[in-house]
């Protein structure tokens, strides 16, 4: 019995290290890359260092891609720390529970929800200025791995329930 203890033990500290750094490289991406990108989108990081004149388009454009970034992050970082919460419920109450199964449900629902807007976005605002090109592919493989994910959640929720259940 001991040795399943640790080993859950274990597992929930695992998890909970694989979200941290979720966490993090999440915070580097909104950091580095999102106002990298909304350079290069806005047109601003193609211009030669020489011609570096800003019009309130490119402005605009490098703002709006910016905020929409962030704000679909937010989600992001909600789900992780639901999943943060969920290995503390799932230590109290063991895996198998109502609680657990609640908050995967609103993890898959943020995440499911996050995704499309997310590539819905992507789609104004990325696919009229680069067409199909490998930027946006890589975008839209982001997109589809949240719903991907967000599926996932959806199937353990429900495994959860059945369990719970009886059935």
């Amino acid at each position: 019995m001991k040795t399943k203890t640790a080993a859950f033990n274990i597992s929930i500290v695992m998890i909970r290290l694989a979200l941290v750094f979720v966490f993090l490289i999440g915070v580097l991406i909104c950091l580095i890359w999102y106002p990298i990108t909304a350079t290069i989108a806005s047109g601003i990081g193609l211009l030669d260092a020489d011609e570096v004149i800003v019009t309130p388009q490119m402005e605009f454009a490098f703002y709006s891609h910016l905020i929409f970034y962030w704000a679909v992050s937010v989600p992001c970082f909600v789900v992780a720390l639901l999943g943060l919460w969920g290995t503390v419920q799932a230590k109290r109450e063991g895996v198998f529970s109502i609680k657990v199964a609640k908050t995967l449900f609103r993890m898959a629902l943020i995440l499911f929800i996050a995704s499309v807007v997310y590539i819905i976005g992507n789609v104004i605002l990325l696919v009229p200025m680069f067409g199909g090109s490998q930027l946006v592919r890589n975008y839209f493989y982001v997109g589809g791995s949240g719903l991907a994910i967000s599926v996932v959640f959806y199937a353990a929720h429900r495994f959860i329930v059945k369990r719970v259940n009886g059935q």
